[in-house]
């Protein structure tokens, strides 16, 4: 009789076990924090209260800067006879010389004006963190490709204007001959700010000299600054 009643009690034990195991959802983490399990567990720290009103993420958008001391105005070009043209609150990512680049910002801006002549003159101004010396510095190793196309139209590289900037930190002159139309640039670079100045003309020696004439005045706005 014994081993019969050892042996119902084997039998009864897998029983008993699986109706005690019964009640746990088949998942460890869960059955760590059940409370009613005999382990004891580490209590969690409570969440906060969550605020009524979402919290907003920080901004890591730069301040838009004021451009306008630092470009030139209708009475700074009120010697050149010029119409303005529209102004658009981009900067160039790069040049059609050389497909030179320029670093990119979201401070910046570019101006255009008219000659009665038909001449154009472009002004892009912008502002960076650090100083604008480098740009004007990578502009110069780019601006060595002799020529380059536009529109199946060949344009050859030349010197710009002869003109010396006091009160800059950097800045670098250049034209760019074409069949019919040509332009001459200068980039000046003061501070963390750069202007690329860039009249297009019938010829070469016009866009020469005028920005030969300008780029005193865009060195001197950007000194001002």
């Amino acid at each position: 009789m014994r081993r019969v009643r050892f042996l119902v009690t084997a039998a009864v034990l897998p029983v008993l076990l699986t109706a005690a195991c019964s009640d746990r959802p088949n998942d460890l983490y869960q059955y760590y924090d059940d409370p009613t399990s005999d382990v004891p567990t580490t209590a969690r720290p409570s969440a906060p209260p969550s605020s009524s009103a979402p919290r907003q993420a920080p901004s890591t958008t730069a301040k838009p800067v004021d451009l306008t001391p630092v470009a030139l105005s209708a009475t700074d070009l009120a010697a050149e006879q010029v119409t303005a043209d529209g102004v658009e609150p981009r900067f160039p990512v790069r040049l059609t010389d050389c497909s030179a680049p320029l670093k990119p910002t979201d401070n910046g801006t570019t101006a255009r004006w008219k000659y009665a002549t038909g001449s154009v003159l472009t002004q892009s101004v912008a502002a960076y963190p650090t100083s604008a010396a480098s740009v004007v510095a990578t502009l110069r190793d780019h601006l060595v490709c002799g020529f380059f196309l536009v529109d199946t139209q060949r344009f050859t590289m030349e010197g710009g204007a002869d003109v010396t900037l006091p009160g800059t930190d950097a800045q670098v002159s250049w034209c760019a001959t074409g069949p019919k139309r040509s332009t001459c640039s200068v980039a000046v670079a003061v501070g963390r700010h750069l202007t690329v100045l860039s009249v297009e003309a019938a010829g070469t020696p016009r866009a020469r000299s005028a920005i030969t004439r300008l780029a005193p005045l865009a060195a001197a706005k950007l000194a001002q600054d």
